[in-house]
């Protein structure tokens, strides 16, 4: 019988360490970017959602039509599908209410990803 150990990090040093080696991969593979305050938004070129993607460091950010619509248009060009990843380093309060402008949106798939910790 094989165990399982569960290891969950509560340093926020070492978290946000994390978060910038994730936007760093991303940086590193993309084709296209897009930086808005606290929103790092990368095109790989692939079709696939988890290579072009919306990495969420803010605090309680708002998903409004100022905040989506040019993300949307990003992605569109690139004719792609594509995530948005709320990090751990983001605090969201409501994340399903905050999520309900950007899942109605119109073009390729996208999907959410929260993440709690590394």
């Amino acid at each position: 019988m094989s165990k399982v150990i569960i290891v969950e990090l509560q340093d926020q040093e070492i978290t946000e360490m994390g978060v910038e080696a994730i936007i760093d991969f991303y940086r590193t593979m993309a084709v296209d970017q897009l930086q808005i305050s606290g929103l790092n938004v990368f095109a790989t070129g692939a079709d696939s959602s988890s290579l072009n993607v919306v990495i969420d460091t803010r605090k309680n950010g708002e998903f409004s039509s100022e905040i989506i619509n040019p993300i949307a248009g990003f992605f569109k060009k690139h004719q792609v599908s594509w995530g948005w990843f709320v990090t751990a380093t983001a605090v969201v309060d409501d994340i399903e209410r905050r999520w309900t402008p950007l899942s109605r949106q119109r073009g390729p798939p996208s999907y959410l990803a929260v993440f709690r910790g590394l």
